[in-house]
């Protein structure tokens, strides 16, 4: 890891990078590793990465760790304010626990690490109220002290065979009818079972309606991934409207020839 960024940085000035773990700080004594090899550099190398803030409660140490390494931009992976939706997908605990772990990072962090966070809309067992309470929690509960920017998304459930071709599947992808989800195409998916948010249209409406609410309440202009922002460049020819003919014209034109030469080396 030292020789690596240390030869970035002496041939072309490299010093931020994307950290692409999908839990950054699963462990603290990897952070203390790392923390090990950012000192001994003789530059201040800056990263984004995902955080499980329900580990940084448990951990409080862990948040100055992150900050000594050099975390200036961060992902917390909340994905719903829904327990019984967390424990399903597998986002353990508690929402006091999530809580308690972004207040440990701020008070470690103060302002100076951008903090976004994103909600999934349609996840089993997944609810209105939920939505609505996450919304009142981030604009009159204090929310939004500890967090710079607050997305939410619908669903996306990647068919099969398509979803093959993808490097990284969730069990949902994988097993749709586990969780209640018929599908009708990748944006058009219907659940049945406990909750009621219950179709992708279902879910777009309220993701639609969060992110405009949010607007007037994020401190900064959002910096997550928008699953649809990255199709604007090259598809603009087709209908903003037409999400699924979109995703697989950008698919099959973009995605997988990159994914192609990757693999071919």
């Amino acid at each position: 890891m030292y020789k690596e960024l240390k030869d970035n940085y002496d041939k072309w000035g490299t010093y931020k990078y994307y950290i692409t773990d999908d839990t950054f700080n699963d462990y603290t004594t990897k952070l203390e590793v790392i923390k090990e090899v950012i000192q001994s550099l003789d530059f201040n190398p800056q990263f984004e990465a995902y955080v499980r803030q329900d580990l940084v409660a448990r951990q409080p140490q862990q948040a100055k760790l992150m900050y000594d390494i050099g975390i200036r931009t961060t992902y917390y992976g909340l994905e719903t304010w829904h327990d019984p939706t967390a424990k399903a997908i597998g986002k353990g605990g508690d929402l006091k626990m999530k809580i308690q772990g972004m207040k440990n990072c701020r008070d470690a962090w103060g302002d100076d690490v951008y903090v976004s966070t994103g909600i999934v809309v349609g996840l089993p067992k997944d609810t209105e109220q939920s939505i609505r309470d996450v919304l009142k929690w981030y604009k009159w509960e204090g929310g939004n002290e500890y967090i710079d920017n607050l997305h939410f998304n619908a669903l996306i459930i990647k068919n099969k065979p398509e979803a093959m071709a993808f490097l990284f599947n969730s069990d949902i992808d994988l097993h749709p009818e586990k969780y209640g989800y018929k599908m009708n195409g990748m944006l058009d998916w219907t659940r049945s079972g406990e909750g009621d948010i219950n179709t992708f249209a279902k879910a777009q409406k309220l993701a639609d309606t969060a992110n405009a609410y949010c607007q007037n309440v994020n401190k900064f202009p959002p910096k997550v991934w928008d699953p649809f922002s990255i199709y604007t460049a090259v598809c603009s020819h087709i209908p903003e409207d037409n999400l699924a003919e979109r995703f697989f014209y950008y698919t099959e034109n973009y995605y997988f020839p990159q994914l192609m030469d990757k693999i071919n080396g």
